[in-house]
């Protein structure tokens, strides 16, 4: 009998990590939970960390590896992608998925930018040797 009055009393005291998984559950949204100017917000803040990019890809003229271009500018427009992370944790995005969108974001940044560094090294004039 004492194994079932324990059962029973485990059932009747709440638990305080199921209420603290729910609250936290609560606090966080799915991005079809957002606005249409959330979502808008979301997308500016992903344009201007690629703008960011070519702007500053189209400085290094002179550099014949486009990799290195790409590591430049993305250093340069760290806080563009960093203000797009802050955005998403300040829509309360599920944290998952604000991670997942900002990677994406940067990557898919990234391997524009590697396309359009090859191609307008493609189409400069070969040096004499």
């Amino acid at each position: 009998m004492k194994p079932l009055l324990l059962i029973t009393l485990m059932w009747a005291i709440p638990s305080l990590a199921p209420a603290t998984e729910s609250a936290a559950q609560a606090e966080t949204r799915l991005p079809d939970a957002l606005s249409e100017a959330e979502r808008a917000d979301m997308i500016t803040a992903a344009n201007a960390y690629s703008e960011c990019l070519i702007a500053e890809a189209s400085r290094s003229e002179e550099e014949p590896d486009p990799r290195v271009i790409a590591d430049a500018a993305m250093g340069a427009c760290a806080d563009r992608l960093q203000a797009l992370g802050a955005l998403l944790t300040a829509l309360r995005l599920d944290p998952g998925y604000a991670e997942g969108f900002r990677r994406q974001t940067r990557d898919r940044a990234a391997r524009s930018l590697l396309g359009l560094i090859m191609q307008v090294q493609g189409q400069k004039p070969l040096a004499p040797h």
